[in-house]
């Protein structure tokens, strides 16, 4: 665990996947006043937030599939870049519930996504040993991070008068999450789980012994 927690890998992991749920989490709290600023109707971004919560399902299970298929940790980066274009698609709308709803819909995918991200990445990079505790303190401190962004967001636009500023901020660190994941380093060696069988298998003396 100790060695785990100073690696370059643990860092990365936990950095981009913090700054990437910030901006899923965000929008949800101030979606009805941010898309009401552009005339869009409580409704309607109700039914938007319900495209969220639809599409985190997708991400879920498309993420995790991706994840088991694939050897190469830059698929992360391809998974998280839905957040900045989801945000950066919310905040050009002026108004198109289009727009409202493939926003919502892009920053579903990765809520669900990230979901297997953590776990994965965990398993992939450390193996089960510390599982438990890295994916508590993982846990423990996006979930500070989560508790954080809409207040951040509020008092964001409380100062400046307008959603613009914090949604350029949100773009901005989800960006660098999208960095961070591209500069993943390689997965180690695999490493496979033994079956109670073929544990019972291994335990019984050969004929040689």
């Amino acid at each position: 665990f100790k060695q785990a927690i100073r690696t370059r890998s643990w860092i990365f992991i936990v950095l981009l996947l913090t700054l990437a749920s910030t901006g899923p989490v965000a929008i949800r709290q101030n979606a009805v006043a941010f898309f009401g600023q552009a005339g869009i109707n409580a409704a309607t971004v109700s039914l938007g937030l319900s495209v969220l919560f639809s599409t985190s399902v997708v991400g879920l299970l498309v993420g995790g599939t991706i994840l088991d298929r694939t050897r190469h940790p830059w698929i992360v980066a391809v998974l998280i870049a839905t957040v900045p274009v989801g945000l950066a698609l919310a905040l050009i709308d002026s108004g198109s519930v289009a727009l409202l709803y493939l926003s919502m819909a892009l920053l579903g995918f990765e809520t669900g996504a990230e979901s297997a991200l953590g776990p994965a990445l965990i398993a992939r990079y450390f193996g089960l040993k510390s599982f438990g505790a890295l994916q508590g303190l993982f846990l423990a401190i996006t979930g500070v991070a989560l508790a954080l962004a809409p207040y951040a967001v509020s008092e964001i636009k409380a100062v400046t008068g307008s959603y613009t500023a914090p949604l350029l901020v949100l773009v901005a660190l989800t960006v660098i999450a999208v960095v961070l994941a591209v500069l993943l380093p390689k997965y180690p060696r695999p490493w496979a789980l033994q079956t109670p069988a073929e544990d019972a298998v291994l335990g019984q003396p050969t004929a040689a012994s």
